[in-house]
């Protein structure tokens, strides 16, 4: 299986890339970027570490890059590679951030590896290199239904101890939705989280703090993360709508809060076969949202242990202070019923 997805609305990714001829724009047509514009050359860098099967389908491909598979040179593994082209020096430095992230997280069972990220400045092309996931996102397991209690417990748990792993070593998702997670094992259920290409790292927050405008400076003093339930504070607002916190349209800073909820969401889709919010009119999604207002009179739900219902209305919290941390839903009583 490609590591590729097929998203809620039609569209498909690879570790955050939209497959769709139409994103490219000026760009061209898919087959001119991939043939003519994104391999690389004999004498690149990149080339004398690592083979491209250039006649192979493409894994995924996003306005500035494709995904390819590729193989090392000395160990002989199979890898997926994106590869980026512009002449946008941001586009260097997102590529850089996200590896950097990567390397953050190098080692969890649940989250998708980084092995290397190689930029060739003078070509305006650069290499990150990741691990090729063999399986499918979980939005496949509800094609046929929603998924059993116990499926989903055994899942969700893996996704809320890989994102306490991420919280410690200073790393917010922002984009937790279940076509970012994949199922890489059918008889163990053992998942991965993909796509960090919006994720933040957040270095050293009192640095941070010391380096804030007058106005960004009061913003953060009424900041959650105040209160030290929450570590960081943040402000760009990112993400997928139907999959993303209250507090992320709102308010002027947020936390890592917003991880908890995303887990909400993936975690509602896997039990009741549909995502908690979903409307195609953007203010009426996110008045849904702002007030958490999703079915709880389906069959499904109805169906659903008293602790599982109190475990989703947890995490789809609307105000963050009260909202699960990965320490509180990791004890959980749910767990261990």
């Amino acid at each position: 299986m490609q590591l590729s997805s097929t998203g809620h609305d039609g569209s498909t990714t690879v570790d955050g890339l939209i497959q769709n001829d139409s994103f490219y724009g000026s760009m061209g047509s898919s087959n001119d970027l991939a043939t003519h514009t994104t391999l690389p050359s004999d004498s690149s860098p990149f080339r004398e570490k690592y083979e491209i099967d250039e006649d192979g389908e493409l894994l995924g491909e996003g306005t500035h890059c494709v995904v390819r598979e590729c193989k090392c040179k000395v160990t002989l593994q199979n890898h997926a590679v994106k590869i980026f082209r512009s002449e946008d020096e941001e586009m260097f430095i997102h590529a850089e951030r996200e590896f950097k992230i990567l390397e953050k997280l190098k080692g969890n069972p649940n989250i998708v590896q980084g092995i290397e990220y190689i930029p060739e400045f003078l070509r305006s092309r650069g290499y990150l290199v990741l691990e090729k996931i063999e399986g499918q996102h979980i939005l496949h397991l509800i094609e046929n239904g929603p998924v059993s209690e116990e499926q989903a417990k055994t899942m969700i748990k893996q996704v809320i101890s890989a994102v306490d792993y991420m919280h410690e070593n200073g790393v917010v998702h922002r984009d937790l939705n279940p076509t970012n997670v994949f199922l890489v094992d059918q008889k163990t259920l053992q998942i991965k989280i993909l796509d960090f290409n919006v994720s933040k790292l957040v270095e050293n927050q009192r640095s941070r703090r010391n380096s804030l405008d007058e106005e960004e400076s009061k913003s953060y003093q009424s900041s959650p993360s105040k209160n030290g339930k929450y570590k960081y504070s943040l402000f760009t607002k990112t993400g997928t709508p139907i999959y993303s916190a209250p507090e992320m349209h709102q308010a002027y800073r947020y936390t890592e809060a917003v991880d908890m909820w995303g887990i909400g969401t993936i975690l509602y889709t896997l039990l009741m076969g549909e995502p908690p919010f979903y409307e195609s009119s953007i203010p009426v999604l996110m008045k849904k949202v702002q007030s958490a207002d999703y079915d709880r009179s389906s069959p499904q739900w109805q169906n659903l242990s008293l602790l599982g219902q109190e475990f989703i209305m947890g995490l789809l919290e609307v105000d963050p202070l009260i909202r699960f941390t990965t320490k509180e839903a990791l004890a959980h009583p749910w767990f261990i019923q």
